[in-house]
């Protein structure tokens, strides 16, 4: 393990070696924008472009054999035992360099001339940073600078904070964040909006096998079933939750979302692949009853698509079973109305997908607490929408 270590900031004093000589060409800069032009490496890849490129001319294949060691910093210290890989890029700022370091993975400066510690940053996280998946230093830390002074050196934490330090003296910015930090893990749900555990949560963890059904389908001959069963499995609870109970999707953002690319020469070899995919999931019951509109199997047409048992029934990488979720009712007028809205829709655009008059459609507007009447039930039911169906309706 030790050999690991020396190595490593062996390979960390090189680059400051070359980097030495360089700091007083860049001592006077202004306050303008750090870049390589200056002699610097103010971004993980050198610069926005990730170019990872320098135009310094000094260390060249003539020379690369007479580099000397100029200095070394261990991290052995910045943790409670060594670090056994390191592979942080060290940025270099007017001289300075601001990089990670141990397995606490604190943040230093160093100046690049001598190798003399600067200031050194580090937060005590408990079981939040022992249950992280992502441990050791990681991978570095980023600049900023609003070029007028205030410059600021940004890192994620083991437990998945972002802090902002001040790069003069590593302070943390009490303006950013909450006294400077953002915990990147406030926000983040799985299954319905449910927070995860801020200790030992994980970011995209949130993962369960796929169902049975899906296994079953032999993945050479329909390479594109699984994905398009999962992926209709999400779009359902998204129309779910805004009120439909059926997926409708166009042809073209069908074949969009199982990944199957349009063969212009041969249209008809698209569709086919499509409909033996489809039919296979639903042979498989790992699809539900699907209806076209329009034009069937073409880019234009509709594709309505309703849930299969398991998506209805099981929690499948995160998603709740529909039973789960409260089915929106469109049962008043208010409703009705909140609905129409919702689409963009005008109350003749609204009457005319009904099926029903605009004096209709007005009149059940205007009465906002009362129950729906038949006519306008019946054409949500057409339109795949939750209506009030049987629930104490009007007549007409």
């Amino acid at each position: 393990m030790s050999r690991m270590v020396n190595r490593t900031v062996l390979a960390a004093a090189l680059i400051a070696a070359g980097l030495s000589g360089l700091s007083i060409r860049v001592s006077g800069q202004s306050t303008a924008q750090p870049s390589t032009k200056n002699g610097e490496w103010p971004y993980y890849s050198a610069d926005l472009k990730g170019t990872r490129y320098s135009p310094l001319d000094q260390i060249n294949g003539s020379n690369f054999n007479k580099l000397e060691i100029a200095w070394r910093f261990k991290t052995d210290n910045l943790g409670p035992f060594p670090e056994f890989k390191l592979e942080g890029t060290p940025l270099m700022v007017k001289g300075v360099l601001y990089t990670t370091g141990g397995t606490r993975r604190s943040v230093i400066a160093l100046d690049g001339k001598t190798g003399e510690l600067i200031w050194a940053h580090s937060l005590r996280e408990g079981k939040r940073a022992a249950a992280a998946p992502r441990q050791l230093s990681g991978r570095g830390v980023a600049y900023w600078t609003d070029g007028r002074g205030d410059e600021r050196v940004l890192y994620i934490t083991t437990g998945y904070r972002l802090v902002a330090l001040n790069a003069k003296n590593g302070a943390m910015i009490p303006s950013f964040g909450k006294e400077g930090m953002v915990d990147l893990k406030v926000g983040v749900v799985k299954g319905v909006n449910q927070q995860i555990d801020l200790e030992t949560g994980e970011i995209g963890s949130d993962w369960y096998p796929a169902p049975i059904e899906l296994a079953q389908i032999d993945h050479r001959r329909f390479p594109y079933a699984i994905a398009l069963g999962l992926i209709l499995a999400m779009r359902w609870r998204w129309d779910w939750l805004d009120g439909r109970d059926h997926c409708p999707l166009s042809g073209e953002k069908l074949l969009e979302a199982a990944g199957i690319p349009l063969s212009r020469k041969n249209p008809g070899k698209t569709w086919d692949t499509l409909r033996h995919t489809l039919e296979e999931l639903k042979r498989r019951d790992a699809l539900g009853r699907y209806e076209w509109t329009g034009e069937p199997w073409t880019l234009a047409g509709i594709c309505r698509l309703y849930p299969p048992p398991w998506a209805r029934e099981r929690t499948v990488h995160g998603l709740t079973p529909i039973e789960a979720i409260p089915p929106p009712q469109i049962v008043t007028g208010a409703e009705l109305r909140a609905w129409r809205e919702r689409k963009g829709w005008t109350q003749q655009q609204t009457a005319t997908a009904l099926g029903v008059s605009l004096k209709t459609l007005k009149r059940a507007e205007q009465t906002p607490s009362e129950p729906l009447g038949k006519a306008i039930c019946q054409g949500l039911g057409k339109l795949g929408e939750t209506s009030s169906t049987g629930r104490g309706q009007k007549a007409g």
